[in-house]
């Protein structure tokens, strides 16, 4: 009897772990989204700066904040850069490379870039 039990605990506990990994998988991968349609959302006016700056923050209080879902230093840059990308197009094209290098990972459910990508993001 006891290692039936244990047997069933065993398998509650995967299947526990199984549901939480894909819920973690399906929130880092709703971040991406987000993050895309930030990213192909380009203000050219001080009205769409602020738009872009809401929707930024949006994405802070909605998918980032409380969740515990890793995200690199650079992000905080990009979410809080828009007007200087506008300025200065090296740092515009810096920053959205190291965009696309995390979109990719963020659409595989990935919370962390690869270690060989990890400077590059």
């Amino acid at each position: 009897m006891e290692s039936g039990l244990s047997v069933l605990i065993v398998q509650i506990s995967q299947t526990v772990s199984a549901v939480v990994m894909q819920s973690r998988e399906m929130e880092i991968k709703e971040l991406g989204e987000a993050l895309s349609a930030l990213c192909d959302f380009i203000p050219c006016s001080k009205t769409e700066l602020r738009r872009w700056y809401d929707l930024a923050q949006e994405i802070i209080d909605n998918q980032i904040k409380g969740r515990n879902i890793g995200v690199p230093h650079f992000l905080w840059h990009f979410l809080s850069d828009a007007d200087i990308r506008l300025k200065d197009e090296e740092y515009a094209v810096m920053q959205n490379g190291r965009m696309d290098v995390l979109h990719q990972h963020l659409r595989k459910g990935k919370e962390k870039c690869h270690p060989m990508t990890r400077f590059k993001c």
